[in-house]
């Protein structure tokens, strides 16, 4: 037999199956001694073996148990081509070490990415319910008497934190009875388009449910023009503060 410089685990055989040459990674891996093939394949697989010797020519690749140094058996992938005089010569890539540890890799990266989806998920719900808390918290519903609502509102007019704020509203004003409903815009900073559409809305919704007034207060001269944009004025009225509108209702 000779001996060859190989990167991978190889052999050539003749087709009665001796072993003709071998690389380093071979000798390390299987007991050559023998001098056949016939001595490194475990008897399920000498069928296989048989096969391929009998359509010799055919360049092929299959599983196959074999004995090595260390194992009874060990699954490899055998890949096989051949010289015009019916030689063999066989690459071997162990199957069963690569596949568990490709296995383990794998399962690492689903049990991760399963946690991180499920951190995400949770952080996700939190965030959203924390977003949802923060819009109720930024328009709430305040009776100052059993006649009289007040409804400031804070931060940025947005469609989203409108909707989630007339809801509360509407609940809550249909079960009493307000004559006076008055939203504080005092505090309100960035007011979006489809934000004060929903505003407008909101408040023909208070005027419908409630029968009475719905008066805005604590306009700046920054606001002034766009709720006179959106023609306010037809739908509500708009007084400068609240101790001005609180005195005219005592008054």
């Amino acid at each position: 037999m000779q001996l060859i410089d190989f990167e991978l685990p190889f052999l050539k055989a003749n087709n009665a199956g001796q072993i003709i040459s071998y690389s380093y990674q071979a000798e390390e891996i299987f007991d050559l001694s023998q001098g056949v093939l016939l001595s490194l394949i475990d008897e399920g697989s000498i069928k296989k073996f048989e096969n391929a010797r009998a359509i010799a020519g055919k360049n092929m690749c299959f599983e196959a148990n074999l004995k090595t140094k260390t194992s009874q058996i060990t699954l490899f992938d055998v890949y096989i081509t051949w010289d015009h005089e019916h030689n063999a010569y066989m690459q071997f890539a162990v199957k069963e070490k690569d596949n568990e540890r490709l296995f383990e890799k794998l399962q690492e990266l689903q049990n991760r990415l399963a946690a991180t989806d499920f951190e995400l998920y949770e952080k996700k719900e939190m965030l959203e319910r924390t977003l949802l808390r923060l819009d109720e918290l930024s328009g709430p519903f305040i009776p100052l008497s059993n006649s009289i609502a007040y409804i400031p509102l804070f931060g940025d007019i947005t469609q989203e934190k409108i909707s989630i704020i007339s809801e509360r509203c509407y609940h809550a004003v249909s079960n009493g009875e307000y004559s006076l409903n008055l939203i504080d815009v005092t505090s309100v900073g960035y007011i979006y388009d489809d934000g004060v559409l929903k505003l407008k809305e909101m408040i023909k919704g208070l005027r419908l449910i409630t029968g009475g007034e719905v008066k805005l207060i604590g306009m700046s001269p920054k606001l002034t023009p766009i709720f006179h944009k959106y023609n306010f004025e037809s739908i509500v009225e708009t007084n400068h503060s609240l101790s001005k509108v609180l005195n005219m209702s005592v008054s």
